[in-house]
């Protein structure tokens, strides 16, 4: 989360904003403060006994543009998505993904 908020930051503000010790200790001190919020949220929609089923997130993966070819889902592209995404595992990702879709 850290590396994806540090390119962003470089990409509006050039390569050089980020020497600044106090603009990197603010980002970190954000992105920090940010997955604490998405965690804090995340649990409390369990505990309020909202859920997502394995099927509902095959559907939307497999539904994604960018993962299909010619209108299929392919799974080459989507390992290669995985790949991008620092390497995460079938498991990982979807946790992460039914995170995101619950919050």
């Amino acid at each position: 989360a850290l590396n994806r908020a540090q390119e962003q930051v470089t990409k509006e503000h050039g390569p050089d904003y980020l020497l600044n010790k106090e603009v990197a200790a603010n980002l970190k001190a954000k992105t920090l403060e940010q997955l604490l919020t998405q965690r804090v949220l995340y649990q409390d929609a369990l505990r309020q006994g909202f859920s997502v089923s394995n099927d509902a997130l095959q559907n939307l993966i497999t539904s994604q543009p960018f993962l299909q070819d010619n209108g299929r889902f392919s799974e080459e592209k989507f390992k290669s998505f995985l790949s991008v995404m620092g390497g995460l595992s079938l498991n990982e990702f979807m946790e992460r993904l039914r995170e995101d879709v619950i919050i």
